[in-house]
């Protein structure tokens, strides 16, 4: 190859992985970098609620005295597994632990948002390189997955970002349909339940994207059912005792999900609203390169219609397809090339096709929601595509003839692949802003059984900062607090804290519930109000106030 020729040899292929990944790490955390981590990523309210749920577990595994149980974290108090109601990061919070060994709470949960997004980035870079990509598409393709826009636009919901394990499923998952062994099959089991772990929501959509790219595959090879008959003829017993191993361990553990949640069912409705239109692939976030305002606006404030991948991405694509098709007479090893590269185009159309809506309320996907196991529990189905769609992209294997003009459209590619996702502004908010009001209310946090914090004007916007404020402070007092913020509410549970009073208070907690009742009204005067409360079925009869307290700030 022509010296002049761009090309990354051996001993600059990693050179060239990591400058990609520090620069990847620069364009999406900036704002938090660059400030010496005096700022957080999105904006404070999922953030600092997925940060909860990691505190939460830290102390569950290092503190012996700690009050609350895994499952049942104590927010929405009496309610029960309330960790049930959201993500619960448990296949990725040993990282945290390990963090807060030598970190205080603020800068561990900094350092995994950090950490997790490199381990996405090479993990993708790894899988493309042994697919056989070259290192400038490789390096793209794992720019895309952990630091494109439309991850980009998901950073403030971290529940998202653990996917490290995605593109090594996928890679077992070919090979095993190409050569069944026993040892992908047991990576294949480890890994997928790794990933639930992770994100149950990633974990189910790539479970769906691999049933779709099997069904794709199968006209084009109809070896693969041949291969896998007889893998299972060799490895029954195998085969059947670790995929029992498998599911019962999942299913002892998401069977606290169905008991947390088995009178709550996502109604379809939920899914269409954050479900994308057909526009949303073209619409990227605002203050970016590529920000075409193609999606109306009352959309624009929902980060799941801004799915763009961007022009290089789609180009690549096209031209994937277009060589495939010619490829698929050539040899064997130039048809499996083609066929990968083919299948995973389709399965990602398939993919679109099913998941976006016309209008407000068509779309294939309640065929889905009604036949797919799990599909009714999944309500923002564009998150679950941005890490799935990514997650095969091994769309750039496009077989160009001329090893020159493969090695300068590589190069092309990359550097406008990558300056279309770079992005000038990106959300983000002060730690001072949000942690240490909590930790001021907490100091107001005493002498109760229980804990009811109303709305206090000021501070951050984002509502859902004010529950989540109020269920951190508990948490660091050691008093479970009413309120809470999660993926579902709770029966009898306002979500607007403006509406609550005492006795929906009293409602809330039931009838059974007896103790010292805390109810406070932050404000510049914070006023603290006891009550001692009885059991009964009358909320007028079973409070009684013991004394109130004002504090000056």
């Amino acid at each position: 190859m022509s010296s002049t020729i761009p090309s990354a040899k051996p001993r600059w292929t990693w050179i060239l992985c990591l400058a990609g990944l520090f620069g990847g790490l620069l364009v999406g955390f900036h704002p938090m970098i660059l400030s010496g981590f005096k700022r957080m990523p999105a904006d404070p309210g999922d953030t600092i609620l997925n940060h909860y749920f990691l505190e939460h577990s830290w102390h569950w595994v290092s503190d012996s005295k700690y009050p609350a149980t895994f499952w049942s974290p104590r927010f929405f108090h009496p309610v029960p597994k309330t960790l049930t109601f959201s993500e619960n990061l448990i296949g990725v919070a040993p990282l945290y632990w390990g963090l807060r060994l030598t970190c205080n709470e603020e800068n561990a949960w900094q350092w995994w948002i950090l950490i997790i997004s490199a381990t996405n980035y090479l993990a993708m870079y790894v899988v493309l390189r042994w697919f056989g990509i070259n290192p400038f598409l490789a390096v793209l393709g794992a720019f895309l997955f952990a630091f494109g826009l439309p991850r980009q636009d998901q950073f403030c919901h971290q529940q998202l970002l653990p996917q490290a394990f995605g593109p090594f499923i996928i890679w077992h998952f070919w090979k095993m349909l190409q050569e069944p062994t026993r040892r992908r099959w047991v990576y294949l089991l480890l890994l997928t339940a790794w990933q639930l772990l992770a994100s149950i929501h990633l974990g189910w959509f790539l479970f769906l994207t691999l049933g779709i790219w099997l069904l794709i595959l199968l006209p084009f090879d109809r070896r693969i059912l041949a291969r896998l008959v007889d893998f299972w003829k060799m490895n029954h017993w195998l085969i059947f005792v670790t995929f029992i191993i498998w599911v019962v361990g999942l299913g002892l553990f998401f069977r606290n999900y169905y008991l947390g949640n088995a009178s709550e069912r996502r109604e379809y409705f939920e899914c269409l609203y954050f479900m994308p239109k057909l526009t949303a692939w073209l619409a990227f976030p605002a203050h970016s390169l590529l920000d075409l305002r193609l999606v109306p606006d009352d959309y624009e404030h929902l980060p799941e219609q801004h799915l763009g991948i961007g022009i290089a991405f789609y180009l690549s694509a096209l031209v994937a397809f277009l060589w495939s098709i010619l490829q698929l007479r050539r040899d064997y090893f130039q048809q499996k090339a083609a066929i990968l590269s083919l299948s995973s185009i389709l399965c990602c159309l398939v993919l679109v096709l099913v998941t976006f809506k016309t209008g407000d309320d068509r779309s294939l996907w309640y065929f889905v929601f009604e036949t797919v196991p799990g599909a009714n529990s999944i309500r923002a189905i564009g998150r679950g595509l941005i890490g799935t769609l990514h997650a095969i992209e091994v769309i750039f294997t496009a077989n160009i003839p001329s090893t020159r003009l493969r090695a300068w459209l590589s190069f092309a590619l990359m550097f406008v692949g990558i300056a279309e996702h770079v992005r000038f502004e990106i959300e983000s908010f002060e730690r001072a802003e949000a942690y240490p009001r909590i930790e001021r209310l907490s100091r107001e946090i005493n002498g109760a059984d229980a804990v009811f914090v109303y709305r206090e004007s000021g501070g951050p916007s984002v509502n859902a900062y004010q529950e989540i404020a109020a269920m951190w402070a508990g948490f660091k007092a050691g008093v479970p607090v009413i309120n809470g913020y999660s993926g579902r509410e709770p029966t009898n549970y306002l979500r607007d804290l403006s509406e609550w009073n005492l006795k929906s208070i009293l409602v809330f907690l039931g009838p059974a519930w007896q103790g010292k009742l805390l109810v406070i009204l932050p404000g510049a005067t914070i006023r603290k109000e006891y009550y001692e409360v009885l059991s009964g079925d009358d909320p007028a009869k079973r409070a009684i106030q013991v004394r109130t307290e004002t504090v000056m700030r």
